[in-house]
């Protein structure tokens, strides 16, 4: 079993066992009425428990009780390095590229509009489109560093796709076509994009919220368990810009650009030891990248509850954190 998306689960994998279709079937007709039975499955998959009651307590104890039907719509990828997250409009899907960095493929079935978020290199997303038939509409960009628009012009070149891009760095960002501004609203097919400020990673950077699915793309701003280091901006800039990605539901889904998040737990738990949904969050974490499985999209209440980044009350506390990270 491939469970994908990473929403702190306590039991899932907790014994490798594999268990009876009885079992299953307790899952299924306990919860199954309230999240989609692809995933009731796919979490029952892994919980060894041989009676319905057992079999209901262990999975709601596994699911955040603020995670939506809509945002349990996960399906597994081909490969274990790949993953989908997809709802009646739009899928998006996990790209590994260099060491540790994401892009997101983002296909929007109305209109039949593809993007890429933050693509380093070129080669790996013209290979996954050839792979799923796909044209690329657009290349979405959060910020100007190499590792998020290395592969832009490229791209351009080889598809005609417009580039998008935050205005406030529009002079750093290869072959901007697009250039938005704070608080605008970008359409993407059917589906509203709306920009946010987030400085303090950059001067520049910005985050994609699309409200619909409930998914919002911060490349280097907001990680699991973490955020960007402090390179143009102030710790000021950072709190500030945590806020309004705090503001966001919390179910909403947080599609960041590196898979860092087995190290910021390392920092995590030294910092904040104490912690029993950071505790269990870890050890899901470390089951994940034992399995070579992506940690990748976590939520903003899960980042609310765990991250001491999201945290922090005051700047001076989100200061002390982020000096401590950078010195762990």
């Amino acid at each position: 079993m491939s469970q994908v998306i990473n929403i702190s689960l306590p039991f899932v994998r907790s014994t490798g066992k594999v268990i009876s279709q009885t079992t299953r079937r307790h899952c299924l007709t306990s919860v199954g009425t309230r999240y989609p039975t692809a995933f009731v499955r796919s979490v029952c998959s892994s919980l060894a428990f041989t009676d319905r009651r057992t079999a209901r307590q262990a999975f709601s104890a596994s699911i955040p009780p603020h995670l939506s039907r809509r945002q349990c719509e996960v399906h597994n990828a081909a490969s274990a390095d790949r993953t989908t997250v997809q709802n009646e409009q739009c899928s998006v899907e996990l790209v590994p590229l260099l060491t540790d960095n994401y892009a997101y493929l983002i296909h929007e079935s109305k209109e039949n509009l593809t993007a890429i978020v933050d693509p380093a290199e070129a080669g790996p997303v013209l290979s996954l489109l050839e792979e799923r038939g796909l044209k690329l509409d657009y290349i979405i960009n959060t910020h100007h560093h190499w590792d998020h628009t290395g592969g832009n012009e490229e791209l351009k070149a080889a598809t005609g796709a417009a580039i998008v891009g935050p205005d406030a760095d529009k002079e750093r960002i290869p072959g901007i076509d697009i250039a938005l501004k704070d608080s605008e609203v970008w359409q993407f097919g059917g589906q509203e994009v709306r920009v946010m400020d987030t400085p303090g990673h950059t001067k520049g950077h910005v985050s994609f919220y699309m409200p619909q699915p409930g998914w919002v793309f911060t490349g280097d701003t907001l990680f699991a368990l973490g955020c960007g280091r402090l390179f143009e901006g102030t710790h000021q800039q950072m709190f500030d810009s945590l806020a309004k990605l705090k503001d966001l539901p919390g179910e909403t889904l947080v599609f960041c650009g590196h898979e860092y998040t087995a190290s910021n737990a390392r920092f995590c738990l030294s910092y904040d030891g104490t912690n029993e949904a950071l505790i269990a969050r870890s050890k899901s974490i470390t089951q994940l990248r034992e399995q070579g499985l992506p940690t990748i999209p976590s939520t903003i209440q899960s980042e609310i509850d765990t991250n001491p980044m999201m945290m922090a009350s005051t700047v001076d506390q989100f200061a002390e954190a982020r000096i401590a990270k950078d010195n762990f």
